[in-house]
């Protein structure tokens, strides 16, 4: 039994039938996470390609920095265009519940106002939806 076995605990029923690669992978992270080794990450690599690298991920993360500011704005228009149409349903649906409610009035003058109130609403939420921006995607 090894060293880091005996810290470990010894090996379990699965660990014997790892494959070796991720038996290795175990065995160096237990060694990581136990301080029982520690790799040379100082001087392992050319500063000059870290730096290379460095500029070539920041350009990177700009470029996807960008993209996602630009579909954000997109998602937000259409979210915004999600609430203008949500709001001419409401709309609607008011018209018909003044609509409705004329019926059941018995003085003609109200049933007229209320008819009227529905009538308003409707029309003037049929111009603003005419006028909303219409999208299909598939």
């Amino acid at each position: 039994m090894t060293e880091l076995q005996e810290v470990a605990g010894g090996p379990t029923f699965v660990e014997p039938r790892w494959p070796i690669a991720l038996a290795v992978g175990f065995y160096l992270a237990l060694m990581i996470t136990l301080r029982i080794y520690e790799p040379d990450v100082d001087g392992a690599c050319d500063d000059e390609a870290d730096d290379r690298q460095g500029d070539a991920a920041a350009v990177e993360a700009a470029r996807l920095n960008a993209e996602a500011g630009v579909r954000a704005e997109a998602a937000g228009e259409a979210n915004q265009r999600a609430d203008n149409y949500v709001l001419a349903v409401v709309l609607f649906a008011s018209s018909l519940f003044f609509a409705g409610i004329s019926t059941k009035l018995h003085s003609l003058r109200q049933r007229e106002v209320l008819l009227a109130i529905g009538w308003t609403i409707f029309v003037g939420t049929a111009v603003w939806l005419a006028t909303l921006p219409i999208t299909f995607s598939i």
